[in-house]
């Protein structure tokens, strides 16, 4: 809403709206750059009230299955283990968990779209398709979310060693980096990633907090009706990495049939140019998903000691555990893959039927959860409409911008509906990586010399609003506002 009530700026994906009297990027808000772009240039023929979240969810679930089958088609001969390989990739809780939490992370199809070209190498081994495919993995991970962009990089890793290792050529490698590297940073640029202010990029002192703990893949976090729940270490809500029961039983079958296979080291010795990017990609990806402070259960194992310049480049990315979603497919795949290599068609095609069946199984309770949460109408009602001042501010046309002084927490999604359907700004929004003391003591200078068209939100219960003697002030629920001019049609109280 923000976004699509502000003006159009350059570089693009900025908005005025958030962070008055300054600008802040839509990449901060978590509601996918890519669909708020292209929707703002359709926002004149949409309805006023629209959004697209639905609309991503679906396509989300159709290229998940759509890139997997891309994948298994290469490497299985039989249409039935491709679509049950594939729609077990579809139902990976990984995938649908980020949908109803952070859904612009449940665009995991962009992983598998750029697993493509590691897995079928041969297609882009001697030409330029693979320029084509890097530049576009970079564009579209970097305009859904930055974490995305990360993982991809971390594909781009195995990528490289594998032509490296096919080919010799230094040089393509090189341009191959410097291919994703450029499109990253150019669509990090236009969407105006570097022009916004009140962002901390880096928040090194909190890594380590959000790591994946190392029970992840079999800890269900109450998905499962087959496992129980495990216990995690304080604060680790972003490592959720539950394979399933259904994948976690493929991986298990698959393990024992292709070690014990007579065969085994000389497979392993004919196909190690296509196994060392792999592991490579996974060892860095638990690496980074599990570091710097190493758990298991609610125990932290070790904490590793890195010096400050790494940590604070590291902390970009402080939610290091989402990174656990990336080894979770390589996982899957990678075991299709040799089962599609040791395994007879029938067998293939049983296997992998009782794996999906299971994994349905397993989730379906939450499935059913989350229908019946979602499914429902709801009629919304803002509680700050009840509120008599509330009702009178969004009349005046003359006050264009809501100026909050203390951090709301929750209640900043509240004052935010108000504010973009009253065709207000705010100066303070609950964005990522948000520099609060900064964007507080901005406030302090707003109202030093306050604007006729501005209005001041204090907490009823905090001293400081006092202070402001060139103000007038309102009670508005849990909230005093500030106002250098009188509103009309409201009864000022005394300190």
């Amino acid at each position: 809403m923000a976004y699509r009530n502000g003006d159009w700026t350059f570089p693009i994906g900025l908005t005025n709206q958030l962070a008055y009297p300054s600008y802040t990027s839509v990449m901060f808000t978590d509601s996918i750059p890519l669909f708020a772009v292209f929707f703002k240039i359709l926002s004149p023929i949409l309805p006023e009230r629209f959004q697209y979240f639905g609309l991503w969810g679906i396509l989300c679930f159709c290229l998940q299955g759509c890139f997997a089958a891309r994948i298994f088609k290469n490497f299985l001969d039989n249409k039935l283990a491709v679509i049950a390989s594939s729609l077990l990739i579809v139902c990976s809780p990984v995938m649908i968990f980020r949908m109803f939490v952070h859904t612009s992370l449940a665009g995991q199809w962009l992983l598998l779209f750029f697993l493509y070209p590691l897995f079928s190498y041969g297609k882009y081994k001697n030409n330029n398709k693979i320029y084509i495919t890097i530049a576009l993995a970079g564009c579209l991970s970097a305009a859904t979310h930055m974490y995305l962009a990360e993982m991809c990089g971390i594909i781009l890793v195995g990528i490289c060693i594998r032509d490296f290792l096919e080919n010799r050529r230094f040089k393509r490698v090189i341009l191959l980096l410097l291919d994703y590297l450029a499109t990253v940073l150019f669509t990090t640029w236009i969407l105006g990633g570097f022009a916004s202010k009140g962002i901390s990029y880096s928040l090194w002192r909190d890594l380590g907090i959000y790591s994946m703990n190392l029970n992840s893949l079999y800890n269900p976090w109450g998905w499962s009706r087959i496992f129980r729940e495990r216990d995690l270490f304080p604060g680790q809500g972003e490592g959720f990495g539950y394979l399933g029961a259904g994948g976690i039983l493929l991986c298990i079958v698959t393990l024992i049939k292709f070690i014990s296979n007579e065969k085994f080291m000389e497979f392993v010795k004919g196909h190690w140019k296509k196994y060392v990017p792999i592991i490579t990609i996974l060892v860095i990806a638990l690496f980074v998903s599990a570091s710097p402070s190493i758990t298991f259960n609610n125990v932290e194992v070790v904490h590793i000691a890195l010096p400050e310049i790494v940590i604070k480049i590291w902390g970009i990315f402080r939610a290091c555990g989402r990174n656990v979603m990336l080894v979770v497919y390589l996982l899957l795949i990678s075991f299709i893959v040799i089962e599609g290599k040791i395994s007879p068609k029938k067998f293939l095609s049983v296997l992998m039927v009782t794996c999906l069946t299971i994994q349905v199984f397993d989730i379906s309770g939450s499935l059913t959860n989350l229908n019946n949460k979602f499914n429902v109408k709801v009629s919304y009602q803002s509680p700050l409409g009840q509120q008599e001042a509330w009702n009178v501010i969004a009349s005046d046309k003359d006050i264009k911008h809501i100026v909050i002084t203390y951090w709301m927490g929750a209640d900043f999604y509240e004052v935010g509906n108000y504010a973009m359907e009253n065709e207000k700004t705010l100066n303070i929004f609950a964005m990522v990586h948000p520099k609060v003391e900064q964007m507080l003591s901005d406030v302090d200078e707003l109202l030093r010399n306050p604007a006729e068209d501005e209005v001041f939100v204090f907490n009823k219960n905090d001293s400081p609003w006092m202070e402001y003697s060139n103000l007038h002030f309102y009670l508005a629920g849990d909230n005093v506002i500030g106002s250098f001019k009188p509103i009309k049609g409201l009864t000022q109280i005394e300190r």
